[in-house]
């Protein structure tokens, strides 16, 4: 039963599988951005505008440290699925095994500094005296559970490099009914509001960690993972590391990136704080429908590349783009007809919703370029380049970024001044990316056509002289 769940990428329709596969993950995104949306909503309705703030202003801070994690989580993916590809599933065990380790070694020391310096950062980031100690405790009692949330997400990691997605999402399904649950005991109930989010959103990610470790040591696909595995393997740190350091530094360089965006942001008032927070929660929904079909195509392309078959992959990045396009677009244009009736169910301040559909009118709209851009970015971490993603992601989505609002937006400090460099970053990025990715992918199908022509000549030269 565990392995009719998997599902093998490098046979059968592409189209069809790309779509079961997706599926789960868009409904996992979606769930996740719903979840957390009811965490502001429930904040917004039975507490106040500042407490929303408070959490609101916490997002870069939390995306800097969890990203560099998620971004070593990928290079885990990239690898159990490259194993399971090329039919090795005691390596892919391996893998598995060093990444849970590592995931909990870097918990801790991420947790210990976040304690020790959450109001320093915040401080740093220009946050309001009116919400800084909300922020600070927020921060504090989010980051003692950050090696759960750090194992979780390397464990969903791990499930959809073996073609997993539909349990995760049903893991997830169960941990937000807790976390909704909770929200409304601690912050209804106990009148607990910043911190009561704060411990309901460790205890669901608790829940789906459990889960899905349970699972993983039942066996899924090929690979069943045994408590033997579980220690740092020197080999496999080694892999790990080069390949999810890059993905990781970019994530965390990102989200330090947006940390500077958004301390210029906070020195605009608690209202556009508000604002932009509720925002960022709705049009995320935008990015997780898209993030289907990326994170679908890391794992499709990473399974392909390890048993070589080069075309197979070509076909699944122009299936991955035409739907990034197709249904970011789509869904971020349906959001911004619908966000002034989406944004009274999270706050009752006019003001705070003005300021939320400037964000929405320039970026729901173009997010679609966000999912080429991280679709190409993945075709280059799954071939072992993550430097070059890296380095082209680093120049268009930090340096470019800062640049513009280091330079531009004190001549114009707008919230459109603000916002439109993200959708020029993303066109510019993803016409980079294409531009080094298909050469690559070009060239490595020649090279195996190659090598396959002179393995089947050798073979005809050694039948030749047998006979």
């Amino acid at each position: 039963m565990a392995r009719a769940r998997a599902m093998d990428l490098t046979v059968g329709p592409i189209l069809k599988n790309l779509i079961i596969f997706a599926l789960p993950i868009i409904g996992i995104n979606v769930l996740q951005t719903l979840f957390h949306a009811a965490d502001v909503a429930v904040l917004g309705i039975f507490s106040n505008d500042n407490a929303v703030a408070s959490v609101g202003s916490t997002a870069s801070l939390t995306n800097l440290f969890i990203g560099f994690a998620t971004g070593l989580a990928t290079g885990t993916n990239v690898l159990v699925a490259r194993a399971i590809g090329a039919k090795n599933p005691e390596k892919a065990q391996k893998y598995i095994g060093t990444s849970f380790s590592i995931s909990i070694l870097l918990g801790l020391i991420i947790m210990a500094i976040v304690l020790v310096c959450a109001p320093y950062f915040l401080t740093w980031m220009n946050c309001p005296v009116a919400i800084l100690d909300g922020a600070v405790l927020y921060l504090r009692v989010y980051f003692l559970g950050v090696p759960i949330i750090l194992f979780y997400n390397f464990s969903a990691a791990i499930m959809r490099a073996v073609g997993d997605t539909l349990r995760p999402f049903i893991f997830l399904i169960i941990g937000g009914v807790a976390n909704i649950v909770l929200n409304i005991f601690f912050v209804v109930v106990l009148k607990i509001d910043v911190a009561g989010v704060a411990i309901a959103t460790v205890a669901s990610k608790g829940i789906t960690a459990f889960l899905s470790l349970r699972v993983l040591f039942k066996g899924v696909g090929s690979v069943k993972f045994e408590r033997k595995h579980f220690k740092l393997y020197k080999d496999e740190i080694k892999e790990i590391f080069l390949l999810g350091v890059p993905g990781g530094l970019n994530t965390c360089l990102f989200s330090l990136s947006n940390v500077l965006l958004v301390s210029t942001l906070n020195t605009l008032g608690e209202i556009v704080i508000a604002g932009n927070t509720i925002a960022h929660e709705v049009d995320q929904l935008i990015s997780n429908f898209m993030s289907g079909f990326t994170l679908g195509g890391l794992s499709f392309f990473s399974q392909n590349l390890g048993a070589k078959k080069y075309n197979r992959v070509r076909k699944v990045l122009w299936i991955s783009f035409a739907f990034c396009m197709i249904v970011g677009f789509t869904v971020g244009l349906t959001i911004f007809l619908l966000g002034r009736f989406i944004f009274g169910f999270m706050t009752d301040s006019k003001q705070v919703i003005d300021v939320a559909m400037i964000r929405l009118a320039i970026m729901a709209l173009t997010h679609c370029l966000s999912g080429t851009m991280n679709l190409f970015a993945h075709l280059l971490r799954s071939m072992k380049k993550p430097i070059i993603s890296m380095v082209c992601s680093m120049f268009f989505t930090i340096g470019l970024r800062l640049i513009w609002i280091y330079t531009v937006f004190p001549f114009s400090p707008t919230l459109v001044t603000y916002y439109i460099i993200y959708p020029i970053s993303w066109l510019l990025c993803t016409i980079t990316l294409a531009s080094i990715a298909l050469p690559l992918l070009h060239k490595l199908n020649v090279q195996h056509k190659i090598k396959e022509k002179q393995k089947s000549e050798n073979q005809e030269n050694t039948q030749s002289i047998a006979g």
